[in-house]
């Protein structure tokens, strides 16, 4: 988190020299009383107008670092962009996906400014004590004071202050101020414990000169205030007034953890110990390395031939589209310019192998107002013609039943009357005096010759019914049905805590989903990353470029809360836009601990049973040994749906479980239109 304090802004020079202008232009024309006089007069105006805005510019360059010649960034910079698919038919779009990645040297990155305020009341005795000191030392091994980046101050408090360690930057000095042990006594004064923790900070901000350091104040207790809360939330206040991140963990069970959330700078950095042993390990050099203070501004340019065109409205992010030029540019600031990917969709206009782009640049300006630029390699692009449908022989008539040949008798014809001998042998016409011999047919039946005592009787027609086949052509995906298919990642810090020995639980994630993107058939499947903490965010647009999808969760870092329910109202969003192809299945997959923080799970849950009102499938993967698993399964479509991992190897198989999912060959579709 960078800390920004607003630099001093004196003009009061240009001001004076804009009014000495002023003055000057009021007085010249009553000195002149000629006509030369008057053109010497308005001669010298201009000239102290000419001297005055040389004045001004010169003071405004050197108030302002942007406005004078950049010099060039000592900051290294990779810019790439890649097309997919490569191959193409006319008619077709393709993806274009731009990457930047910077590196600055640390003489550049504010550095991080730590100060420990420990509890050392009488509660605090034995074990506790030595568990919190351990942990101390582990976050601040985690720090690397080696490096010039990150100074670490400490205080210990019980009513009064105990010690108090001024900001150090050698883990040596860190080591002689714990090492001494504490005499753990008398109450906490928490309010004094956050105001002594503060002064370290206030005292520590010249050694960061030039820059401003990134500040943040951990308070550590096991109980609550002696004044009651109130004075340590005033203290607490004072401090984020300050712009200092405030940080507060409750040893045990007794704290008065209500007070120690309000204290903090928000409720998602409330910890237990041992939460705060998982998480501050990456959070804390996360601060120290906190790059977002160094590249100030991004401005990504892609530029594109004659023969593509820009699909609209398809950039993300947000990207302005100049018809003229024909270029897409984007411009970022903040943290999100350091490591940044855009992308947007384009559709050849022509067949033939040709560059995918006119070219395409990056162009920074770090902290100190340098100037840096890159540009990209330009992947070929070829263009198929659409197939031509060859013609064939024409389709040949449907043969009819045999039943059908025989007509059936006319109500108006008179009965046919069999003729002598064994075989029936009906008479083309009951008026002619012969009838020609035919061939027995087999749906004929002989019927029996009238007599005296046997009354004629009108044959009964013992036909089937005729039956009519009507040939039915369709045109359906052959062996599996294709998937565009969104994976949800949970991006929240809990995320960053460990999942046994290989690692966190964000590691496994993408190992697991690397494992997915190995199971699934490029050539059918196409898959697009949304994260969620407090917020959602699309990270890829649909992709078969498993490469470019690897590289964006390796750049994917934590955030603050957990918001379940936008990760999927977003991922429903982009499955219900233009970007979905026809004829595929829409597909969601949630990797989460499950444990929301921004919103209630039933929010969650409701969004993703609209998911399914809008025929889309959805699955979740409960990862880690303490999910909510209630709220997960109830995400899910079906119980077999919800997956459970709570280990790295556990993860492994429900995506390779799900690869297997993608690829079952798909239901009818014709039947349920």
């Amino acid at each position: 988190m960078k800390l920004l304090r607003p630099e001093p802004s004196s003009h009061a020079q240009d001001r004076r020299s804009i009014d000495r202008v002023a003055e000057l232009r009021r007085d010249l024309p009553s000195r002149g009383v000629g006509p030369f006089t008057r053109a010497t007069a308005f001669a010298t105006s201009l000239a102290f107008l000419l001297v005055a805005a040389i004045i001004i510019a010169l003071l405004a360059g050197l108030g302002s670092p942007g406005a004078v010649q950049a010099q060039s960034s000592p900051c290294t910079a990779v810019l790439t962009r890649s097309v997919s698919p490569r191959t193409v038919i006319l008619g077709d779009e393709v993806t274009v996906t731009l990457g930047f990645q910077a590196a600055c040297p640390e003489s550049l990155t504010s550095p991080l400014h730590l100060a420990f305020a420990l509890d050392a009341s009488g509660s605090m005795a034995g074990q506790p004590l030595t568990d919190t000191l351990a942990a101390i030392r582990t976050w601040i091994d985690a720090l690397d004071l080696s490096k010039p980046t990150a100074r670490v101050g400490f205080v210990a408090f019980n009513d009064a202050v105990m010690r108090r360690c001024a900001l150090m930057s050698s883990r040596v000095a860190v080591d002689a101020c714990l090492a001494p042990p504490l005499a753990t006594q008398g109450g906490s004064d928490l309010a004094l414990g956050m105001t002594s923790a503060l002064e370290l900070l206030v005292a520590g901000r010249p050694l960061a000169q030039p820059g401003t350091p990134n500040e943040a104040i951990v308070l550590l207790s096991d109980g609550g205030n002696n004044q009651g809360c109130d004075p340590a939330l005033a203290a607490a206040r004072q401090a984020k007034a300050q712009g200092v991140l405030v940080i507060t963990i409750c040893v045990g069970e007794s704290c008065d953890l209500q007070c120690l959330r309000e204290m903090a700078s928000s409720s998602r950095y409330t910890f237990t110990l041992g939460q705060a042993s998982a998480l501050l390990p990456e959070l804390l050099p996360a601060l120290r390395d906190n790059d977002g203070s160094v590249i100030r501004r991004l401005t990504l340019i892609d530029r594109l031939p004659p023969n593509l065109a820009y699909a609209p409205d398809s950039a993300a992010p947000a990207a302005v589209w100049d018809p003229a030029a024909t270029s897409l540019t984007w411009t970022l600031q903040g943290p999100s310019a350091v490591a940044a990917t855009a992308s947007y969709r384009l559709r050849p206009l022509e067949v033939g192998s040709f560059p995918s782009g006119a070219g395409a640049s990056a162009e920074w300006r770090d902290s100190q107002g340098q100037i840096g630029t890159v540009v990209a390699a330009i992947d070929t692009l070829t263009v198929l013609p659409p197939p031509t449908a060859s013609p064939g022989p024409p389709p040949s008539p449907t043969p009819l039943p045999s039943s059908t040949q025989v007509p059936a008798p006319s109500a108006t014809a008179p009965p046919p009357t069999p003729p002598a001998g064994p075989t029936s042998e009906p008479s083309a016409s009951p008026a002619a005096g012969t009838a020609t011999a035919q061939a027995p047919s087999p749906s004929a039946t002989s019927l029996p010759r009238p007599t005296a005592d046997r009354p004629t009787v009108a044959p009964t027609v013992l036909f089937p019914p005729l039956r009519i086949f009507l040939p039915l052509v369709l045109r359906e995906p052959t062996l599996t049905q294709a998937v565009d298919l969104v994976l949800v990642v949970d991006s929240s810090l809990s995320m960053g805590e460990r999942l046994g020995p290989e690692g966190s639980k964000l590691e496994a994630a993408r190992a697991a989903v690397d494992r997915l993107l190995e199971g699934l058939a490029p050539e059918r499947h196409r898959l697009a990353l949304v994260a969620t903490d407090a917020t959602a965010r699309q990270l890829t647009p649909f992709s078969r470029d498993a490469a470019s999808l690897r590289q964006a969760l390796e750049r994917l870092t934590l955030g603050n809360g957990t918001a379940l329910d936008k990760g999927i109202a977003l991922a429903t969003e982009l499955l219900l836009g233009e970007a979905r192809r026809g004829l595929t299945r829409g597909v969601i997959v949630l990797i989460s601990d499950g444990r929301a923080h921004e919103a209630r799970p039933d929010d969650a849950v409701a969004a993703a049973q609209h998911a399914r009102d809008l025929k889309l499938e959805v699955y979740a993967v409960g990862l880690g040994r303490e999910v909510d698993q209630r709220t997960l399964g109830a995400i899910a479509d079906s119980p077999a749906r919800y997956l459970s991992a709570p280990d790295r190897a556990a993860a492994l198989r429900a995506f390779e479980r799900l690869a297997g999912w993608m690829d079952q060959p798909a239901e009818e579709l014709w039947g349920q239109r």
